[in-house]
């Protein structure tokens, strides 16, 4: 598509005055943004058309990044095609009405858009051998049951494959596929719902077309987000803020396992409960004043003067919020006090001497150094002031003091030392350890960049076997555990093996497990006994292998109860009917 096109499209479209905000429409649309003087174009969607506009056109912060307070009288806004939210499919015909639109400028620079990597389908699938053994690991079962995928599964608990194609590693999740093959229909830049919440399920009856919007509702419909926190500790956290309680103090009395940052985020209410996720955005302007600066200071003036003392600036702010009803910003407040001449007084006032600052340059001569070493020497001389870390880097800064570790502050001594070390010692945290008995607190980081700049050999031990340890490794490797094993060799030589030392070795020298292979005949003639002496006619493997719980008994996979019955021919190839679907499977005789 060119300019000229779309050009004449926005001609016959609603255009949204940027200045005036008040009067533009909240709906669910496709909107564009036009850039008058550089002729160029921005297609954005959105679900509330009057929240993104006020967000996104903010004077402070603007989201757009290609929009200034100088350019942004440039710029006009048209609405390009509005959906309801009432239909049900409203939010895939939204993203595919959107990409199909940024896609059309693909090869044009007039679109200030990046343009998103079109998901085509992997040629791989599309061979029958594949489409076969894809379909062989899913454990079909009626038309209203779960479809579980046998194959591998990723740390999400999703059904996943891995190929290599061109040289690059790959890898697609299961039910994707499966909605390709069964119902013909290659979904792009959407998602894939599961309708019954089964992860690993592939049946076709269970699975949506849907965004991501869509997507997380239900998510949170079912209880299956991660709660940031439940509304019940919300007023409780309030409560205690309000009382005066620091956030160290609220952490511990409700046992809350999130950090300092996120607590100031609930205290702003920018972090609410996952339930506060599904209400809907609505502008309150009955309940909350908009008013300006110079209204807000007015009304707010002796409030403030009363308890700026007694609250900080985020207890102050929702104070003013549930008294006045005035949204009113942090910043906003300290510049009220201040004009007022209410400066709140600083907790502690550190006056830097000369000892104090001779002090940190003197420890900032040493290897290695931080604020908290500073801290435990400064709290020493003056143990009434509590110093922070804060106060501490900011005189480091006003001193210009290079905080990075210098490796050229070792000296002779140093790299002697590690050199000795590194002949007999083959890890880097061992010696670490003893450079610090000597030479003081070091990160170890610190020593790996100096080791390799200076080229100092770090020597492997695994090529100093002599013959007591290989006599030993023979005798004892094929009848222990290889952990009990580096643990015993460790203490009676004094040495400090890896597991990876002893397996290399082990395979140099052609040595075996005895035991492993011996417990494994015996498995495998336990489960050819326990499938002839059963009645299985009829039955798949993959209902065989999960009735008997073989991968839990004998740590067997489906592949090798594939062999044994095949080495025992109790298995046939056949062709099985699940409604409408035709799959090639194993079934017993």
């Amino acid at each position: 598509m060119e300019i000229k096109e779309i050009k004449e499209i926005i001609k016959d479209k609603k255009e949204i005055i940027l200045n005036n905000l008040k009067e533009c429409p909240k709906s669910c649309c496709i909107y564009i943004l036009y850039n008058m003087v550089d002729d160029k174009f921005y297609i954005g969607s959105t679900y509330d058309l009057k929240m993104r506009l006020y967000a996104g056109l903010r004077k402070s912060k603007t989201s757009y990044k290609f929009i200034n307070d100088d350019n942004i009288k440039n710029f006009k806004c048209y609405l390009y095609k509005e959906f309801d939210i009432a239909d049900k499919d409203y939010e895939v015909n939204l993203r595919t009405e959107e990409n199909q639109l940024i896609n059309s400028f693909r090869n044009n620079d007039k679109l200030y858009n990046t343009i998103k990597r079109i998901e085509e389908l992997p040629k791989r699938f599309l061979r029958d051998d594949v489409k076969q053994s894809f379909l062989s690991k899913i454990n079909i079962a009626g038309d209203d049951e779960c479809w579980e995928w046998r194959g591998r599964i990723n740390n999400k608990g999703y059904g996943h494959i891995k190929w290599e194609e061109d040289g690059r590693k790959k890898q697609i999740t299961v039910h994707k596929i499966a909605y390709y093959y069964f119902k013909d229909e290659w979904v792009n830049n959407l998602f894939i719902m599961h309708t019954c919440n089964n992860k690993k399920c592939c049946n076709p009856n269970h699975l949506k077309i849907g965004g991501h919007r869509e997507n997380t509702q239900q998510a949170a419909k079912d209880g299956l987000m991660k709660k940031l926190i439940e509304p019940q500790i919300l007023e409780k956290i309030k409560e205690l803020n309000l009382a005066g309680k620091t956030l160290k103090e609220i952490k511990k009395e409700l046992k809350l396992n999130i950090g300092r940052y996120a607590l100031l985020k609930i205290l702003d209410k920018k972090v609410y409960s996952y339930l506060d996720f599904l209400k809907d955005y609505e502008y309150k302007d009955n309940e909350i004043k908009q008013l300006s600066l110079a209204e807000k200071e007015t009304i707010i003036i002796d409030f403030l003067a009363e308890n700026y003392k007694k609250y900080s600036l985020i207890q102050l702010k929702e104070l003013i919020k549930e008294k006045y009803k005035i949204s009113i910003m942090r910043k906003d407040i300290r510049y009220i006090l201040e004009k007022n001449n209410l400066i709140k007084e600083k907790r502690h006032e550190i006056v830097w001497t000369d000892d104090l600052n001779d002090l940190i340059i003197k420890k900032s001569k040493d290897i290695y150094f931080g604020a908290k070493d500073i801290k435990n020497e400064l709290q020493k001389l003056n143990p009434n002031i509590d110093y922070k870390d804060s106060d501490i880097l900011k005189q480091i800064k006003i001193l210009k003091i290079d905080r990075k570790p210098n490796t050229t502050r070792l000296n002779i001594k140093h790299k002697e030392f590690l050199i000795e070390k590194y002949k007999t010692i083959s890890n880097d945290a061992d010696v670490l350890k003893e450079f610090e008995k000597e030479f003081g607190r070091i990160s170890l980081n610190f020593i790996k960049n100096y080791r390799i700049k200076n080229n100092i050999s770090k020597k492997d031990i695994e090529y100093k076997w002599t013959k007591d340890l290989n006599e030993y490794l023979v005798n004892n490797y094929s009848n222990t555990n290889t952990k009990k094993l580096m643990l015993d060799i460790n203490k009676n030589f004094k040495t400090n093996f890896t597991l990876k030392a002893i397996t290399k070795r082990a395979e140099k020298l052609k040595l075996k497990k005895e035991l492993r292979e011996i417990e494994r005949k015996k498995q495998y003639g336990e489960v050819c006994e326990h499938l002839k002496n059963s009645n299985l006619s009829g039955k798949t493997i993959y209902k065989v292998y999960s009735e008997l719980n073989i991968s839990n008994k004998y740590k067997f996979r489906i592949k090798d109860l594939e062999q044994i019955a095949k080495d025992n021919n109790l298995v046939e190839f056949k062709e099985i009917k699940y409604g409408n679907y035709i799959i090639n499977q194993y079934v017993f005789l």
